[in-house]
C-alpha cells in the first residue's frame, strides 16, 4: 500500500507506520491516520516493514499483535536492533491473559483492542510522538510513558473511566 510520496512527504508531517495482515483494517487505519495530517506507510508483513526501514524512520508504529503469527517478534527485533520506535499494539478483544501481560511488559506506548475507536487511536499516536499538549498550566505528556487504553464501543464509557481521553464524539470503529 505504501507509495514513495507517503515515505517522503512534501510537508513536515510525522510518519506513522502501520503493520497489519488484515487488508481491510490496514486500509481503514491508513485512511484515518492520513486524513488527520500524518504521513502514513502501510505494510502487510513484518518483513516488508523491516525492508522499508532502510529508507524511512517512522515516528510511531501501529502494530497488530497477531501479525502473521506474532507482532511481538517484530517488536523484539526492533528492540534488539536498538530501534526506539514507539509502538501502539492493536489486538482482538478475545486475547488471553498471557498476551495482555506480554503487551504490558513490552513497553508499548499503548495497547488498543479491536474494534479500535478512531479518537482513542489518534490520541495514542499524539501521545506516543509527543504531540499530546496538555491544557495550560499542566506539563506536556512524556512520550515514553506507557499507557494502556482499552477501546470500547461506547465513547461515554471511555470518557467516564479514562479522563485523559478526548471528549469528542465517537467516530468510526474498525
Amino acid at each position: 500500500m505504501g507509495h514513495w510520496l507517503d515515505v517522503f512527504p512534501v510537508n513536515n508531517a510525522e510518519l506513522i507506520a502501520i503493520v497489519d495482515d488484515d487488508p481491510s483494517i490496514l486500509r481503514a487505519l491508513h485512511r484515518l491516520i492520513q486524513s488527520n495530517g500524518y504521513a502514513v506507510e502501510s505494510f502487510a508483513s513484518a518483513s516488508d516493514f523491516l525492508d522499508a526501514l532502510i529508507r524511512c524512520r517512522p515516528a510511531c508504529l501501529v502494530l497488530d499483535v497477531h501479525l502473521n503469527g506474532s507482532g511481538f517478534e517484530l517488536q523484539e527485533r526492533l528492540a534488539a536492533d536498538g530501534m526506539k520506535i514507539p509502538i501502539i499494539f492493536i489486538t482482538a478483544a478475545q486475547d488471553d491473559a498471557s498476551t495482555r501481560r506480554r503487551v504490558e511488559k513490552s513497553g508499548a506506548a499503548a495497547h488498543l483492542w479491536k474494534p479500535v475507536d478512531e479518537q482513542v487511536l489518534l490520541h495514542a499516536i499524539r501521545r506516543a510522538i509527543g504531540q499530546d499538549a496538555k491544557p495550560e498550566g499542566e506539563e506536556r505528556a512524556d512520550p515514553k510513558a506507557r499507557v494502556t487504553l482499552r477501546a470500547r464501543r461506547s465513547s461515554s464509557f471511555q470518557r467516564a473511566h479514562s479522563p485523559s481521553l478526548p471528549s469528542s464524539s465517537p467516530g468510526e470503529h474498525f
